[in-house]
């Protein structure tokens, strides 16, 4: 094996390996750059199979570039062959988001957090059986001190996997931008020409606010943490120099030692049904808040639509459960599947979990800007999407023209072709999940999906694509006043504007005609901003949303209390038949 044996973790090797063999967990701190993330996991390997043990060991990654890098870096230096990774003539793979790379040869396997979470899950394992953790003899967290959702909620579980099988070996290890100068970003990789880093010392970091159901984007000093790896990311492997533009005194005595971790600051409903469908027994009871109180960090109480008060988890959450995307979009899929306009569902669902196919090339802002005009529809950043996807698909058919199509369109062929694949990815879990059922056939001849007719008749109805939008992203609403013409939230009545990368962008909401907009994403920076905005129906509202009462007497019907319409008699009747129906 080709280790590098000039780097500091090379001398550690032999002790290591030697508190592996007597103890479960190691925790392993070392400086940016010390060779941890590429040694420690070929140690292991190269022991283990030199002594005939049992040997499967993976190391989970917080980013895919990580993963993938990391994975290529160690098969070579076992001395495979330029691109064997992931092939059965090497023992090493990685798996990703919409690409695995691992064979029944692979032996060590780098792996994003999410990954590692969905091989908990039942069925996971061995023809169905069990789950894929049930194999691993040694796995290794790495960078486990940015506190991720999912790394923190990795050792919760593998903390409790830990006392049922005594077997594993579990790992935890810290860490800690050509001549190139940059502003440091999290990348986990080694980029050997950099020799200086500018240290800004502060970022952007997203927080939720769990009460009114906002993100913000508030920029941040940086933790001590972050800078002593922006300070490592300067000569990797050559002399460096990193300039930190802030005092030592505010470093020494006003920055926090570690980064606030995700589990404090973001949305935990998705990590709360996946606490539900989990097959590993995490103490003696499944309660999302019991088992969130085992982390490092305890968050507070959250509330999750797809559970019960007694926090059973619904036929409707069990499916979106399934589904490898925000819940909100998971139950727009389900709605779309029964309103048979599926195709436009997967394209919004698939662009809104991944990065635009919309680019704005420094200088040519108004260019690209009406480039996508060009595609809006029914003032729906939504549609318009949808309809940008639909045209690069059509201009697929004709390989030699679909990059011209982009660059004249200001698209991302890269980012579509991404989109494309998540679509396959959503489609596929409906079938898995029996949601859906299609032809086995279908199934084998998968490149650009087309959805099968049924699933599809509907697909050029837009209130229809409207509805299912509505269901799937309440109560994620924006109320119109007919006086002002200004948006609001219906969650917390804040005001809220079109972001400038929306279709919407410098229109006025009262000139829709409509008194609601749904919205994806609302983020407070300079102002309250909904970036993807659509006009919504009030019948869609009423029948598919919420919890709708009636007071016949006052002519008035609200749903959830926090919409109220004014209602003749026979209207208000025929309302309250057809929303209990």
């Amino acid at each position: 094996m080709l280790h590098n044996n000039q780097l500091p973790i090379a001398k550690y090797k032999s002790e290591i390996l030697s508190i592996l063999d007597h103890l479960q967990i190691l925790v392993l701190s070392g400086e940016t750059g010390c060779g941890r993330s590429t040694q420690v996991p070929a140690f292991i390997l190269e022991d283990q199979l030199a002594r005939g043990l049992p040997c499967k060991i993976y190391c989970t990654e917080p980013r895919r570039i990580s993963a993938v890098s990391l994975a290529q870096r160690v098969s070579r230096e076992l001395g495979d062959s330029a691109g064997a990774v992931g092939t059965l003539s090497s023992l090493v793979g990685y798996s990703i988001r919409l690409e695995s790379n691992t064979t029944r040869n692979t032996r060590l396997a780098f792996v994003m957090n999410g990954i590692a979470l969905r091989m908990l899950e039942g069925g996971t394992g061995p023809n169905g059986q069990g789950t894929a953790f049930d194999e691993i003899t040694h796995i290794i967290i790495d960078e486990v001190h940015e506190r991720s959702i999912e790394s923190d909620f990795l050792l919760i579980v593998l903390k409790s996997l830990l006392s049922q099988r005594s077997d594993l070996n579990d790992q935890h290890r810290t860490i800690g931008g050509s001549s190139s100068s940059f502003e440091p970003t999290e990348t986990g990789i080694t980029i050997p020409d950099i020799t200086c880093v500018i240290d800004t010392g502060k970022h952007r970091e997203m927080r939720f606010d769990e009460k009114r159901q906002l993100s913000c984007l508030v920029e941040t000093f940086v933790a001590k943490s972050n800078a002593a790896q922006h300070r490592g990311r300067a000569g990797r492997v050559q002399n460096g120099l990193c300039f930190h533009l802030f005092t030592k005194i505010r470093h020494d005595t006003s920055l926090a030692e570690h980064p606030l971790p995700e589990m404090m600051r973001l949305s935990l409903s998705d990590l709360s049904l996946r606490i539900k469908i989990m097959k590993v027994k995490i103490g003696t009871t499944i309660r999302v808040e019991d088992v969130l109180s085992r982390a490092l960090d305890p968050p507070m109480p959250v509330n999750v639509r797809a559970l019960t008060p007694s926090e059973d988890i619904t036929p409707m959450g069990r499916l979106l459960s399934m589904l490898p995307t925000d819940v909100h979009l998971g139950k727009f899929l389900l709605t779309a599947v029964l309103f048979r306009s599926l195709d436009p569902a997967l394209t919004i669902a698939a662009a809104l979990s991944s990065k635009s196919p919309f680019i704005v090339p420094m200088g040519m802002e108004q260019e690209a800007d009406r480039a996508k005009s060009s595609f809006r529809v029914d003032n729906s950043d939504f549609l318009t999407i949808h309809n940008a996807f639909s045209s690069w698909r059509r201009a697929s058919e004709n390989p030699s023209f679909v990059h011209k199509f982009c660059r004249v369109n200001f698209l991302s062929h890269q980012n579509l072709q991404q989109i494309e694949e998540l679509r396959q990815q959503f489609l596929g879990f409906l079938v898995d999940s029996s949601f859906i059922t299609v032809d086995k056939n279908f199934c084998a001849f998968w490149s650009l999906v087309s959805v099968p007719l049924p699933l599809d008749s509907n697909v050029a109805n837009i209130a229809l694509n409207n509805s299912a939008l509505t269901a799937g992203l309440y109560p994620k609403v924006l109320a119109i006043d007919s006086s002002s013409g200004q948006m609001r939230t219906i969650l917390n009545n804040q005001s809220a504007a079109f972001h400038p990368t929306s279709a919407n962008f410098g229109r006025k909401p009262a000139d829709f005609g409509v008194n609601h907009l749904v919205y994806f994403t609302l983020m407070h920076s300079k102002k309250m901003y909904a970036w993807e905005t659509g006009p919504i129906d009030d019948l869609a509202l009423v029948l598919l949303c919420g919890e709708s009462k009636f007071k016949i007497q006052a002519n008035m019907l609200s749903i959830d209390q926090k919409i109220r319409y004014q209602l003749a008699p026979r209207p208000m009747l025929r309302s309250r038949f057809f929303a209990n129906t």
